[in-house]
């Protein structure tokens, strides 16, 4: 039992730990997003709708990315969805513009559920 504990906690620890700093840059990019859109002298109303584009992603993500997990594997899917994440938030960056960060985070949204899923059930 022990040697068993020793091959499972390790990959378990490094999983974990990434889910951790995963969740930790997601609430700081959605702090910065409303910081930084009443700056650049976005409406309160395109504030509200770029932070609900990031549930309405979670929605979606929700109810499709199972589909895309059985398709092509858990390591599959959490690779591309991390890459499409990380990307999405360079974005915000390139574009200033209330719509595309709406879209843009209902992007982030849907590559985060499917992020969760990944880790819950792998």
């Amino acid at each position: 039992m022990s040697s068993t504990l020793r091959t499972i906690i390790p990959p378990l620890i490094a999983l974990l730990t990434g889910y951790g700093l995963m969740q930790m840059g997601n609430t700081l990019q959605g702090t910065l997003l409303s910081v930084r859109s009443g700056s650049e002298g976005f409406a309160a109303w395109e504030i509200g709708a770029i932070g609900a584009g990031f549930w309405l992603g979670i929605v979606f993500g929700s109810l499709r990315a199972g589909r895309l997990i059985r398709r092509v594997g858990h390591i599959r899917t959490f690779a591309a969805l991390g890459a499409i994440a990380s990307t999405a938030a360079l974005l915000h960056l390139l574009m200033i513009n209330s719509l595309v960060w709406i879209v843009v985070r209902a992007l982030t949204g849907f590559c985060f559920a499917g992020l969760f899923m990944v880790v819950e059930s792998w």
